[in-house]
């Protein structure tokens, strides 16, 4: 299985992807309950807000998906990461300059929708790439390895953001603006990076 996944570019890269995406939403989940406290000032209700309308977005995003008809590339895991980073900035605008809380939540019900959305076309779009490129009798070992380096990274994330969030003395906006930041220069330079496959002779890539 390894050797398979290393032997192809292709499947290197939309690993890549994946850890990637996986990685860049681990803020939203590690943070939201400080996102909800002490961002909006809020309880159970925000994170419940923030949970449905995001969870509605991918759901539609999904849809989406198979609903476009243009040819899909990397180019749209970029443009929807980078609406990921947008959206941590947006969160922190919106915490820091809307004082109204029905404007707030209306603003975060509509956010959280278009990047529930993004993530959806991204993970369809990692998913059905998988399936087209992988051959039927390696696409088992190889789903196990991209499922296993995905929920791998998830927790070293969390644990790295958990103590930048614990040692930082910034407030939790401006650590949401700088995450942005970072994931959106992350997937503007992930369409950028290659892979080489171990095979020389790998002409199909």
């Amino acid at each position: 299985g390894f050797s398979y996944v290393f032997d192809h570019k292709k499947l290197l890269k939309l690993c890549f992807l994946c850890i990637l995406i996986n990685s860049a939403v681990v803020p939203f989940d590690a943070l939201l309950a400080p996102i909800a406290r002490e961002m909006f000032s809020g309880d159970a209700k925000i994170v419940s807000l923030l949970s449905v309308s995001v969870t509605i977005g991918t759901i539609l995003g999904s849809l989406t998906f198979a609903k476009m008809k243009e040819e899909k590339n990397n180019t749209l895991v970029t443009f929807c990461g980078i609406v990921l980073g947008v959206y941590y900035v947006f969160i922190a605008f919106v915490s820091k300059y809307i004082a109204n809380p029905i404007t707030q939540k209306l603003l975060l019900l509509i956010g959280s929708i278009i990047i529930g959305a993004a993530l959806g076309l991204m993970i369809t779009y990692v998913q059905v790439k998988f399936v087209k490129e992988v051959t039927k009798e390696y696409i088992g070992r190889v789903s196990a390895i991209r499922f296993s380096l995905t929920y791998a990274c998830a927790p070293v994330v969390s644990f790295v953001i958990s103590i930048i969030y614990k040692v930082t003395v910034v407030d939790t906006s401006s650590l949401f603006v700088g995450f942005g930041i970072v994931i959106i220069i992350l997937f503007l330079l992930a369409n950028k990076i290659t892979f080489s496959p171990l095979k020389k002779g790998d002409k199909s890539y």
